[in-house]
């Protein structure tokens, strides 16, 4: 693109990352002399009020976060622009320049080389995940090992799991995340969409979260912000209060960022489905695997800390970014952390409608591997097996042992029989009622999906980027990057494009599509267009025959007089050699006709006369005459003409005759 001044201060260089609503350009600050990076709404989103909103509260919340761990904004505002003839504001940020790699590119470039581990050059700051904001002197890298700052609105995750990073790798890196989080929760921002592809390493080690584009103060965050009752967000990192649509607050993200976390560990998010809406369910409805059981070096205590930040109901997680970040960097110094044991209420537990032990009541039974003496854990519950109508339970089992005398404390007593059938019919009564809220509960999240499965994203829609210009190797992994397959169309011919360049696509550059759906591009077969040979110089058969071999056609022939160049050759084509035409195409040829026409030389001095003729090959002969000659008379060349002179006038001297002098009707020649 040619460089365009924003606000009379931001030049624009070149394009760095395209994303669903908005282009990322490298500019330079002539006024502070810095580069910076501006985002621009796209020119065909101008007229979406709900995404103008979005645009604007971006700008409003990460304008007002001052943090190492935080792209910075610098500035907003709008750029009049001409569109099909009219005039628009186009939105723009103005944001920190970043040179580094998105967590989402790094564990892409896992996938797809099987090299786990930051890329060469690369480290982490540690001293740049602090709280505090302090941050750490990391060293500047080579050049080659940096990577541009690029913007993805969609985030797809690469097909099966990546080589995990090492779990220190992982720790550090959520930690910056949690560091940023403290620091926005804080000042009230919620931001509403952690993932891979918003968390970038920087080439000098920080870690940097960005696009607070569907952020929201706490005080007024409303979920899901909805576009005609659509989620926005990710379905790989929804929390379940998002995906039902419900209230959110600081602890979804928490959520989000133990999705991150799990991934960074495994190299696969936590749940894994075809669709949006079927991630969606999940994310309300299942409980992810532990992460060490895709990834054996992980510990009990990271398994704890990330099943605590991904629990189902928000007030089992912890309750703020501080929280988990302490409890994160614990468990990876080996130290006791305060997230419950695997098996227990909110990590990983399924509780059949439990009962607290009364009298006459079956007692709870700790669920395999939860440890009884952890206090405040709620285990996971399973009514005992009841016995037969007249069956004789066994003795010694609380609530169920009779040998002909008074069991146990809580048993039933022979002769109280009726009581005891009585208490076993409450049993079943508890039974029958809690198969009945199960369904009841199946039944609703059933209808829940198939109700308002709009309101999810399914698929996600991307900005298709522009290809044309690019060979059919780069254009496939350009529309890839941005989750979208390419088809390659029948190749067509094309007199502006190389042979194998993309010269049309199908939809057209930043229309919306479906993330997952196929772009056709056309590519270049060559140029099916002829170049006119030179013909110049050639006979008119000649020319004739170069023409039919080019599949050419010899259009108007006109004849023009000159003397220099042999008749009925070629002097020059309609169109010009050089110029392409198409197949089949007329050709005019000019040829010459060997001829010259006479200029008019009366009133003219003899001897101009003379060598003018002899110029142009002519041999003259002196005459004088009575009448008058019109002028532009054609003669051959190489012959003898009659030179048309002046009438009634003395010649003193013609050729040395000096004594021929001529009256009003001597003729005199030369002999």
């Amino acid at each position: 693109m040619s460089p365009t001044l924003i606000a009379n201060r931001f030049e624009l260089s070149r394009l760095l990352g395209r994303g669903g609503m908005a282009d990322v350009y490298l500019a330079t600050d002539q006024r502070l002399g810095r580069e910076v990076a501006v985002k621009m709404l796209h020119h065909n989103l101008v007229g979406d009020d709900e995404l103008l909103a979005r645009f604007a509260r971006e700008a409003q919340s990460a304008g007002r976060l001052n943090h190492p761990s935080i792209v910075a904004v610098y500035d907003t505002g709008e750029h009049e622009v001409t569109i099909a003839g009219s005039s628009a504001k186009i939105p723009y940020i103005v944001m920190e320049y970043i040179r580094g790699i998105t967590l989402r590119e790094l564990l892409n470039r896992s996938a797809s080389t099987g090299r786990p581990g930051l890329p060469p050059g690369y480290r982490i700051d540690q001293q740049a995940t602090q709280v505090d904001g302090s941050s750490g002197s990391g060293r500047h890298l080579d050049p080659e090992a940096t990577r541009q700052f690029s913007v993805q609105d969609s985030d797809p995750a690469p097909n099966g799991p990546v080589p995990p990073l090492a779990p220190e790798q992982a720790v550090e890196l959520t930690t910056g995340v949690l560091a940023a989080l403290v620091y926005s929760h804080r000042h009230g921002v919620i931001h509403r969409d952690i993932k891979p592809g918003n968390v970038m390493l920087t080439d000098n080690g920080d870690v940097k979260v960005m696009d607070f584009g569907i952020a929201r103060a706490a005080s007024e965050a409303t979920a899901a912000m909805t576009r005609t009752n659509t989620v926005v967000g990710t379905a790989q990192y929804l929390s379940p209060e998002q995906a039902r649509g419900e209230t959110v607050d600081t602890r979804s993200d928490l959520y989000s960022t133990g999705c991150l976390l799990y991934e960074l560990l495994t190299g696969r998010p936590p749940f894994v489905a075809d669709s949006a809406v079927a991630l969606a369910y999940k994310h309300v409805s299942e409980m992810p695997e532990p992460p060490s059981t895709h990834n054996p070096a992980i510990g009990e205590s990271m398994d704890r800390v990330v099943m605590k930040a991904l629990a189902k109901n928000a007030d089992d997680r912890y309750g703020t970014a501080e929280q988990f970040r302490t409890d994160l960097l614990a468990a990876a110094a080996g130290h006791s952390v305060g997230a419950p044991a695997l098996g227990s209420s909110g990590v990983g537990a399924t509780t059949v409608m439990g009962t607290t032990g009364a009298p006459g009541s079956p007692a709870a039974m700790p669920a395999y591997g939860a440890n009884p003496a952890a206090g405040g854990t709620d285990p996971t519950s399973v009514y005992p097996a009841q016995p037969a109508y007249g069956a004789r339970p066994q003795s010694g089992y609380p609530g169920q042992g009779y040998a002909g005398g008074p069991g146990p404390a809580g048993g039933y007593p022979v002769e109280d029989y009726e009581r005891g059938r009585k208490a076993r019919g409450g049993a079943g009564r508890y039974l029958v009622l809690a198969l009945s809220v199960a369904a009841v509960l199946g039944l609703g999240t059933w209808a829940y999906f198939s109700l308002f499965q709009n309101r999810l994203q399914e698929p996600e829609q991307v900005a298709v980027p522009n290809v044309i210009g690019m060979t059919y190797e780069d254009a496939g992994r350009t529309l890839q990057g941005e989750g979208l397959q390419v088809e390659r169309a029948e190749d067509a011919p094309n007199d502006q494009y190389d042979k194998g360049v993309v010269f049309k696509q199908d939809p057209a550059f930043n229309a919306q599509a479906e993330e997952g759906s196929v772009v056709s591009v056309t590519v270049s077969a060559g140029s099916d267009s002829v170049e006119v040979p030179s013909l110049t110089g050639k006979s008119q058969d000649a020319a004739r025959a170069i023409l039919a071999d080019l599949n050419l056609q010899v259009g108007r022939v006109s004849v023009r007089d000159d003397y220099k160049v042999t008749k009925d050759t070629v002097i020059k084509t309609m169109p010009a050699a050089g110029h392409t035409v198409k197949p089949g195409s007329s050709v005019e040829l000019v040829v010459s006709s060997g001829n010259v026409a006479l200029q008019d030389f009366r009133k003219k001095d003899y001897r101009e006369a003379k060598e003018w003729l002899e110029e142009h090959k002519l041999v003259p002969r002196i005459e004088f005459v009575d009448r008058e000659a019109e002028p532009g008379t054609v003669l051959a060349t190489g012959r003898h003409r009659d030179v048309v002179g002046g009438r009634r006038e003395f010649h003193p001297d013609l050729y040395g005759q000096r004594n021929c002098l001529a009256d009003r009707d001597f003729r005199c020649r030369r002999s």
